[in-house]
């Protein structure tokens, strides 16, 4: 055979046998990690949004995952400002918001992803801010916790638009696009979150509902909301009868079940305004109609609220509400005697408590019929129930004399002719001190604090003048052993000035020194 053609044929032959080698053995190949930036989108002046795709993981451990930003036109890394996402990783479109941007400035952004080998990034993007102040970015939340004069609603302020937002809040009306100008709630100011109660709507009513946000452009809307008051029943609270010092009778009247049966009616009542079913309560059956229960275990000479109440499928509502004033006896002290009170040099001088035509609001036409007073001194000393009414007592309307009272204790005297309370002027009731010797304390007190210009009234120049007895000795910080009892109980009342006959005495004649002094500080 020719030597250049078996030359040739071995060289042909160890290129096959080289061929067939190398392409049998196996090549290593390496993922890497591939994430894509998008432009941005939802600009506006401090807040922007980057989408970004992750195309993939690698096959390292992706530690955190984001953008990374800047100012101006250099590519960012994460040595520069970064917007990590929360959670792990994963393949797809992400976007992320980026925020507290400055309007109107430039900014580049790219997605990042840092793992094992560090920090791997997609293509930056370029955008700008907008410029100037625009209107806030706020939207309405879904309403909640509907009833039939009630419900919650609320927002988010997501963009202030470049200026401080003053006021946020919800608006609403029974017509469409509510604005500030119907009825609203403000919830403060800022951006985030926020929630508001919806108050005095009609049962059975549709509403429109927005929330709201003003900076110093105007105000800006958020998308409207729909939501319908749930119907109740309606119910009248009658007016309160039978009054007494313990128990009182009230009741009411189911005019309509509210579309669906009413399955508990009656009264609630407390010592505060508003009375619920979760207060006190009376039941009193079902359905529509009058109905009466009674109210018991009051507290005498307190002031109770009372509503009725219905209750069907839909909720519980609630009359209008009254107010009473239970029988019994008015007073500043605590009940106890503590110590007595005289002029130092002896003498004539008065005492008295003082209600104010607020306090009397709800014992306007009640009677005093009793008094009760501690004195502490007897013979010589005289003591004459008073009754005053009228600013700084101008008016004498009862004299009583007390003869032979008990001394060192209570004395509950019933008066001759009761007063009828009229609570449109001052009331002040007292007694008069005479003969009182030097060095006796006559008029009862108890330990105080003194409720000043109320439960510590004294006139040394006949009844002519009052003040509060520690302005004559800063010592005597206490409130006079004086209870007055009122009551509601039927019978013929005497209207003020006319059949009663006025008392005699002439005010302003005592005279002498206007030292004062207690029993307790002349044994000091």
């Amino acid at each position: 055979m020719n030597k250049f053609i078996l030359r040739t044929l071995l060289v042909v032959i160890a290129v096959l046998v080289s061929q067939q080698y190398y392409s049998c053995k196996k090549i290593d190949l390496k993922r890497e990690v591939l994430i894509k930036t998008f432009q941005a989108t939802i600009i506006t002046q401090t807040s922007a949004e980057i989408p970004c795709e992750i195309v993939d993981l690698g096959e390292g451990s992706v530690s955190e995952h984001g953008v990374v930003y800047v100012e101006g036109s250099s590519d960012p890394t994460i040595d520069d400002q970064k917007k990590p996402r929360a959670g792990s990783a994963d393949t797809g479109v992400v976007v992320v918001t980026l925020t507290d941007l400055t309007p109107g400035n430039t900014y580049k952004a790219r997605g990042y992803l840092i793992n094992s080998d560090g920090a791997v990034y997609g293509s930056s993007i370029t955008f700008q801010t907008l410029s100037g102040v625009v209107l806030p970015s706020v939207s309405t939340a879904n309403i909640t916790n509907i009833t039939a004069t009630s419900a919650v609603g609320g927002g988010n302020v997501t963009d202030n638009g470049g200026a401080t937002v003053t006021v946020r809040g919800i608006c609403w009306s029974a017509s469409p696009n509510p604005t500030v100008n119907d009825p609203k709630v403000i919830v403060g100011n800022g951006l985030g979150i926020f929630s508001a109660n919806l108050t005095n709507l009609e049962p059975n009513t549709s509403y429109y509902v927005r929330a709201f946000a003003k900076n110093s452009v105007g105000t800006a809307y958020g998308d409207e909301v729909i939501f319908q008051t749930i119907e109740i029943p309606t119910v009248i609270t009658a007016n309160i009868t039978n009054i007494t010092t313990n128990s009182a009778v009230g009741g009411g009247n189911v005019t309509d079940d509210g579309g669906a049966t009413v399955t508990a009616r009656g009264i609630c009542w407390n010592t505060l305004p508003d009375p619920t079913i979760s207060d006190f309560n009376a039941l009193a059956g079902s359905g529509l109609g009058i109905f009466s229960a009674n109210l018991t275990n009051l507290n005498q000479a307190t002031t109770y609220y009372v509503r009725a109440y219905a209750t069907n499928s839909f909720g519980t509502a609630y009359g209008d509400q009254k107010a009473f004033f239970t029988e019994g006896w008015l007073h500043y002290d605590d009940g106890i005697n503590h110590d007595g009170i005289g002029r130092i040099g002896g003498g004539s001088f008065d005492v008295a408590i003082r209600f104010t035509p607020t306090d009397l609001t709800l014992c306007n036409g009640y009677k005093i019929t009793k008094i009760k007073f501690f004195p502490k001194t007897g013979d010589p000393v005289e003591y004459t129930l008073e009754i005053f009414t009228g600013p700084n007592a101008t008016n004498l309307e009862m004299l009583q004399d007390v003869t032979n009272p008990d001394i060192d204790q209570w004395n509950e005297v019933a008066l001759d002719e009761p007063h009828i309370i009229n609570a449109s002027v001052e009331l002040w009731v007292g007694y008069w001190v005479q003969y009182q010797p030097a060095g006796t304390y006559p008029a009862g007190t108890d330990e105080g604090p003194a409720i000043q210009g109320k439960g510590d009234m004294l006139s040394m120049d006949g009844a002519a003048s009052w003040f509060s007895m520690s302005e004559a000795n800063p010592d005597l910080n206490y409130n006079w052993n004086i209870q007055v009892y009122v009551t509601n109980e039927q019978g013929v009342e005497m209207v003020l000035g006319s059949s009663q006959t006025k008392p005699e005495r002439h005010i302003g004649t005592d005279t002498g020194s206007t030292e004062i002094s207690s029993s307790n500080s002349s044994k000091r």
